[in-house]
């Protein structure tokens, strides 16, 4: 028993001994375990709109994400601008707003948000400033006129719209091939005495532009000079009112020889209203030897042989640019010419044309004119200085026989013959 006693007491004293140091209290804390860093994160919903288009004038988006760190957002232009361009973990909204664009282009940029080595890119584009540019915003034309043609600098497509009260008379030409940017118009002649205007409606983008037409009344031409009056009235008064109307002169295509040798005409600047005219006849006004002021038509192309033979009181010469060729002595003899700017599309001038021409002191001819025949400026007895048109050759005979006062003659590298007697009396040169 007592042997028993001592085995149990040796156990326990063991069993003691081993769970000591359990139970005895640590010197040093247990490590706290290092969480594991979360990757960055930006998220913004399929609802977003992450490609805004802003207006013309400003304009602005809101854009809403959520990251969960500290976060930046960049523009790629100046003209975008950002209300907050940083901040730390959260859900947040920004607006995208841009400056006017006055410039005639779209434009685009970008806003980059970015959270540590993730970046969201936004596309921000703004629309362009819309431009519709006219030379004039208002016409007036003759109650004849057939056409209007204007050019347009824009960078929108155009659609046209014509007033009510002009849609009868106005009409958009669509048989003739347009240019991009050139609007053609038909317009019917204006037959009442009442003038009449329309406008034109040009729309293009957020552009709009308005075109007023203003055509005259068919009304009567007044004539300055009664001869004129008596002579167009008896040929070409087709209603018989004793007058004759822009329209009636317009009709006309020949004049015949109802002016030649008229002597008491003195002034016809009426004649360009008949615009119908594209050729002056033959002798069409020769030896109208008191007319000294004539308009002709724009549309005229050739003026004929001695049409204005023996006007000798015609002193000043406006030619439109349209005429190509002055035939054979066309003013031959008419002496107190004294100035002569040739048109520029002026391609011949014929023999004789301005032969005896005393008082003529100046003479500008174009360049593109060819053929210059001969005699043309014989006797020319006051001409001082003349230039050979760069395209003409042959100095043909006798171009300036008689030419008395000529000191200068300017050439050009291009002339290869000089004709007979053509500087023969040029005593001055």
């Amino acid at each position: 028993m007592k042997e028993l006693k001592i085995f149990l007491f040796l156990l326990s004293a063991i069993m003691l001994s081993a769970c000591g140091g359990d139970s005895s209290p640590s010197s040093e804390p247990s490590p706290t375990p290092t969480p594991t860093p979360a990757t960055p994160s930006i998220d913004i919903a399929a609802t977003e709109n992450i490609s805004p288009v802003l207006s013309q004038t400003g304009g602005s988006a809101q854009l809403t994400f959520k990251t969960n760190g500290n976060w930046t957002a960049t523009s790629s232009d100046s003209w975008i601008k950002v209300s907050q361009t940083s901040g730390q973990a959260g859900t947040f909204t920004i607006t995208i707003s841009a400056s006017d664009n006055d410039t005639y282009d779209d434009r685009k940029g970008t806003v980059t948000i970015s959270s540590g080595s993730v970046s969201k890119t936004i596309n921000v584009g703004q629309v362009q400033k819309d431009a519709i540019v006219l030379a004039l915003q208002e016409y007036s034309i003759e109650a004849t006129t057939k056409e209007l043609d204007f050019d347009v600098e824009t960078n929108v497509s155009l659609s046209v719209a014509i007033s009510d009260d002009a849609s009868s008379w106005i009409t958009q030409a669509t048989t003739r091939a347009l240019h991009s940017e050139s609007l053609h118009f038909d317009i019917a002649p204006n037959t009442n005495t009442e003038a009449r205007e329309g406008t034109i409606t040009i729309s293009g983008g957020s552009v709009t532009q308005t075109i007023k037409v203003k055509q005259d009344g068919d009304g009567v031409i007044t004539f300055e000079d009664a001869e004129v009056k008596r002579i167009c009235v008896e040929n070409w008064d087709t209603n018989g009112d004793g007058e004759l109307s822009y329209s009636e002169a317009a009709a006309v295509t020949d004049i015949g020889l109802r002016f030649n040798a008229k002597t008491k005409i003195e002034h016809f600047t009426e004649f360009k209203f008949f615009v119908g005219l594209t050729n002056i006849p033959q002798e069409a006004f020769s030896s109208c030897v008191s007319l000294n002021s004539i308009t002709l038509p724009n549309n005229t192309i050739t003026i004929g042989d001695l049409a204005f033979v023996g006007c000798k009181s015609l002193r000043k010469m406006d030619f439109p640019e349209t005429i190509i060729s002055i035939g054979r002595g066309a003013f031959s003899e008419c002496s107190d010419l004294s100035e002569l700017v040739l048109p520029i599309n002026l391609y011949e001038i014929k023999e004789a044309a301005f032969e005896s021409c005393s008082n003529l002191k100046e003479i500008i001819i174009a360049d593109n004119v060819v053929t210059i025949g001969e005699k043309a400026f014989r006797y020319c007895e006051s001409l001082e200085e003349v230039t050979i048109p760069k395209n003409t050759r042959t100095i043909e005979k006798e171009l300036f026989n008689g030419c008395s006062n000529l000191r200068k003659i300017n050439f050009h590298d291009g002339v290869t013959s000089i004709g007979y007697e053509s500087f023969v009396n040029c005593i001055n040169l």
